[in-house]
């Protein structure tokens, strides 16, 4: 009865970040869940665990990865039941529990989650403050944590899952580091202005005569020696200088020049288990450093998001393709694998006119896909490409190469029919044109039945440069990015008319890089990373439409008269006069396309392939399917709204199954050993992508409805 008047149903485990969005209900377990064994975005934390494995998060995918000692292959997973992804983590002294605290911000208001790795249970607990990714550490009892965010540090009894004290003193800005003192009277923490603070555990009042109270770092990184009373600090100073202070004293017992320092950035260090090297990363590099005799052992370029050490070897995690480990006995570096299939970048999606098929490419190949049942039609052999386009009646595609020409393929055979210069191209509306975008600012216009040049024009063209006709086909729109300029193109006077007056003309981070969308024959819809402003070839002032949190992406309906905004985790869909109707938590990524019904959009898969292309039901607020298009070169998944899928020969060694007891604890269970253990029998035929599936009683709410 409570689903009939909810205004979104979010999945039990992972949350907005679930590939399962209703699964089907199977006896003895409260929920469950799929999760790809290779890992999405970049890695958020890492720590090392007592038998050798190490748990990890990641920035686009929600939960704690498990990963083998043997290989780095992901064997067990933890989905907290809000959306945690990308978060720092810290692990118990004993090795026997991971925290990690909430990274986004459609979270509940600081939120982090307690995994107990022997027994599976997890914990979360809601703090009640808006802050976010707190940096976690614990106590030697292992019992309490001290977590940090903006909002000041705060003291955590995890037993009884309650606030001992805090929190204190706001830094007022993102913390970079939290540790306990050795004795754990202080606590102390390192904030985004570089600024080290101390507090008194008991109540967490600042400490300012505390000998590096206000000392300006860029990181630290305390020594960790069991049962030792004292310990040292080792802080990476501004001017590329290392100190190491004894936790006694504070006297500086070592300092290192690092190696060319320059303006630091991307800044970590790390202490081996044993307490005789330290890394240290910055500008894209990593130094090891032997701490007894201040020398430099090993200088490796390496990309590193977070750092761990495992007996002798650094890990330098960054992207699941830019990982490696690194021996410091020897300096030898090796790339790290995170699964036996690694999926390539994702790029560019088309949605047919009719909605019934869509494009993926993945920089070499290119798929057609029926988009309700997230079936593949065809795949391309490899080719260098970037970029593809269907004919309005979907009969040829515009494929754009690496090479800067523009081939036409006969989408039924995939057989090259004209190959044209130019390396940006959109059909008109009734095919009869095709424009292409030649190198300075060069359009020009071909008759689609000669493959003749019919017009062409000029304009001041800048970095990134999109193409869309209005409806009607008289109007080609460009827009220029970093100019901040909207061109009209008139087909029908041959004239040109230009407009760079807008209000936030300048800053490209301001400029999301997608195409505008026509409202009208004669109005289009220009983004900016928090406006709307509305164009057009005779309103050639802008006009402010609407505001909005943050823009990745967005389109527009004309018949239903709504905007789709995709930006700061989840989507808003906005009515004519730019009032939101809807607000959803549900994690999306890249620019949306609407289906002709106005009722479905879907967004593309994303980022080498670990995050799915999903469908959403706009009229009962549900998810549909989901579509990883490219694992690898020559496989694919396709995930229905509950739970069954679809996909090529072995994609069972892709995923994992993720089980929620009813006693509350977690498992994870291969494709196998889930059938086997619950009588689950997968049917394909379920798995579907984009098809309507009403699998709950939601009642659709009123076009004007607002959320609250």
């Amino acid at each position: 009865s409570m689903s009939r008047d909810a205004i979104e149903v979010l999945p039990a485990l992972a949350g907005v970040g679930s590939l399962v969005p209703r699964p089907q209900a199977i006896p003895g377990l409260k929920s469950w869940d799929i999760v790809r064994v290779l890992p999405a975005g970049y890695c958020g934390g890492a720590v090392a665990l007592p038998d050798g494995r190490i748990a990890t998060s990641w920035s686009y995918q929600s939960g704690i990865f498990v990963h083998r000692k043997s290989d780095f292959r992901v064997e067990q997973v933890f989905l907290p039941n809000v959306s945690l992804s990308g978060a720092p983590l810290a692990v118990s002294h004993d090795g026997t529990q991971i925290v990690m605290g909430s990274s986004t911000h459609t979270s509940p208001p600081f939120t982090f989650s307690v995994v107990n790795l022997s027994t599976g249970q997890t914990t979360t607990i809601a703090a009640g403050s808006h802050a976010h990714r707190p940096c976690l550490a614990f106590s030697r009892d292992n019992q309490r944590i001290v977590s940090a965010t903006y909002a000041g540090p705060s003291i955590w009894n995890l037993r009884e899952s309650r606030l001992i004290t805090g929190p204190g003193t706001p830094s007022n800005s993102q913390i970079r580091c939290v540790a306990w003192s050795p004795d754990e009277s202080q606590a102390w923490t390192l904030n985004e202005t570089d600024t080290f603070r101390a507090y008194r555990s008991t109540d967490l009042s600042p400490i300012p005569e505390h000998p590096l109270a206000n000392e300006k770092f860029e990181w630290f990184a305390l020594s960790d020696i069991k049962d030792s009373p004292y310990q040292t600090l080792a802080a990476i100073m501004s001017d590329g200088t290392v100190r190491l202070f004894g936790t006694r004293d504070w006297s500086v017992s070592k300092s290192f020049q690092l190696e060319e320092p320059g303006a630091m950035s991307y800044t970590l260090c790390a202490w081996s288990p044993d307490a005789t090297r330290l890394a240290v990363a910055f500008n894209r590099f990593v130094e090891i450093w032997d701490v007894a005799n201040a020398t430099r052992l090993h200088r490796i370029k390496a990309d590193v998001s977070t750092m761990v050490w495992r007996e002798q070897h650094l890990l330098c995690l960054h992207s699941v393709d830019t990982s490696q480990a690194i021996d410091t006995a020897n300096g030898k570096v090796t790339p790290i694998s995170f699964a036996l299939v690694s999926s390539p970048t994702a790029g560019d999606s088309a949605l047919s006119e009719d909605g019934a098929r869509l494009l993926a490419e993945s920089s070499n190949r290119v798929i057609e896909m029926d988009a309700e049942q997230g079936l593949p039609i065809w795949r391309s052999d490899p080719r260098n490409i970037s970029n593809v386009r269907y004919s309005t009646d979907r009969k040829n595609i515009a494929v754009q190469t690496w090479s800067h020409e523009t081939q036409i393929w006969r989408t039924e055979d995939q057989k090259i029919i004209k190959s044209l210069p130019g390396s940006s191209a959109t059909w008109s509306p009734d095919d009869r044109l095709l424009a292409i975008r030649e190198g300075n600012g060069l359009v020009k216009l071909y008759d689609t039945a000669s493959w003749e040049v019919t017009q062409e024009f000029q304009y001041q063209a800048g970095e990134r440069n999109t193409m869309s006709w209005s409806p009607d086909g008289r109007y080609l729109a460009i827009r220029v990015i970093p100019k901040s300029a909207i061109h009209f193109w008139d087909t029908v006077e041959r004239k040109l008319t230009s407009v760079d007056s807008f209000p936030e003309n300048g800053s490209e981070i301001k400029q999301p890089w997608f195409e505008p969308k026509w409202r009208s024959n004669d109005r289009l819809l220009v983004p900016f990373a928090k406006k709307f402003f509305e164009v057009g070839p005779q309103l050639t002032t802008p006009t402010l439409r609407f505001g909005a949190y943050e823009v990745q992406g967005f389109d527009y309906h004309r018949e239903r008269q709504q905007t789709v905004i995709v930006g700061g985790g989840g989507f808003d869909i906005r009515d004519e006069a730019g009032e939101r109707v809807f607000n959803s938590l549900l994690r999306t990524w890249g620019p949306p396309q609407w289906l002709p019904d106005g009722r479905r959009f879907f967004t593309p898969a994303w980022w080498f392939g670990g995050y799915p292309a999903r469908g959403y039901d706009v009229d009962t607020r549900q998810s549909l399917g989901c579509c990883f298009p490219f694992i690898g070169e020559e496989s694919w998944l396709t995930i229905g709204p509950t739970g069954h899928y679809q996909g090529s020969e072995g994609i069972e060694s892709e995923f994992l199954y993720v089980a929620e007891h009813l006693d509350g604890h977690q498992q994870t269970y291969t494709p196998a050993e889930f059938a086997k253990t619950f009588n689950w029998k997968n049917d394909p035929q379920q798995a579907t992508f984009l098809k309507l599936v009403e699998t709950r009683e939601v009642k659709p709410l009123a076009d004007k409805a607002k959320s609250p």
